[in-house]
């Protein structure tokens, strides 16, 4: 297995709980997410998971809940802050682009709201985008359960697949 654990990490076990859903929160979070990568956070939960560090359920669940909150901000900050976001220079700038994005909300927003979960470029753009579509608070809870959960699901699969790795990795005999 990796040998690799921070040493705070190793000091402060109680703050294990908190670095997936801090990671899942930066990611989907409107502006942070678009300069923290999925990529850290998957590589985090491999090395807590194939240290035997936490649990499988609780990284799960612990993933589940910090995506589902920074989505959440995120589309709250577009419900608060859509009608101001239509006048700014950058939204003038990329009307086309942004009415494409729009009207797709607008015809489909579950699709939508599912499929741009599992992109990682619009992940966390996402949510704002179906605040400022008009997706009703209700409606984009139900369509963000389905794909918390679908990407969560993709998570954990991913962390195991890449602990079989890394655990077969260790069984090769090392070369003479």
């Amino acid at each position: 297995m990796v040998d690799f654990v921070p040493g705070w990490m190793q000091q402060s076990p109680a703050l294990l709980f908190w670095i997936i859903p801090v990671l899942a929160f930066m990611e989907a979070c409107l502006g942070i997410g678009l300069f923290v990568s999925g990529l850290l956070l998957l590589s985090t939960a491999s090395v807590l998971y194939s240290q035997e560090l936490v649990d499988l359920s609780v990284l799960a669940c612990s993933a589940f809940f910090g995506a589902m909150l920074g989505d959440h901000v995120s589309y709250y900050g577009g419900y608060w802050l859509g009608p101001r976001l239509h006048k700014t220079r950058l939204f003038q700038r990329h009307h086309k682009t942004t009415a494409r994005a729009e009207s797709l909300f607008k015809r489909s927003a579950g699709f939508a709201v599912i499929i741009g979960r599992l992109i990682p470029a619009v992940r966390s753009l996402t949510p704002m985008m179906a605040a400022i579509s008009g997706v009703r608070p209700g409606q984009f809870l139900r369509y963000d359960l389905v794909a918390c959960s679908i990407w969560t699901t993709g998570l954990v699969l991913l962390v195991l697949g890449i602990n079989q790795v890394l655990s077969l990795q260790d069984q090769i005999p090392a070369s003479p």
